[in-house]
């Protein structure tokens, strides 16, 4: 969990919540259909502001991690109208990580992360 946000996109694929994804077994996508449909109108509210809140991260973090890199010139002015979130250089450094691990992997190689 990043940033706290239980409910980011990731952490709804992580935690099966998403409605995306289904068993192909039909006994097990009833169960999955019943707790997505509990879980769902658990908390509407939190649902959406985490999900805003990982959006609004992940449109700061990538184009400043793209720039750091030296993948593109300059930032869009919607990330340097205002001062960045404090957690920002955090997600930038683990994007470096992976960036990095996943550049070293051979051919056939395979990168795992730990949600």
């Amino acid at each position: 969990m990043e940033s706290g946000l239980r409910h980011g996109v990731f952490g709804q694929l992580a935690a099966g919540d998403n409605g995306l994804f289904w068993p192909a077994d039909p006994a097990e996508r009833s169960k999955a259909s019943r707790r997505h449909r509990s879980k769902r109108s658990r908390s509407p509210v939190r649902v959406q502001a985490d999900t805003a809140r990982s959006e609004e991260l992940v449109g700061i973090a990538v184009p400043l991690w793209e720039s750091r890199r030296g993948l593109t010139h300059g930032l869009p002015a919607y990330v340097t109208a205002k001062p960045l979130p404090p957690e920002i250089d955090r997600i930038v450094t683990r994007l470096d990580d992976y960036a990095d691990r996943w550049h070293a992997l051979p051919v056939g190689g395979c990168l795992t992360v730990d949600w």
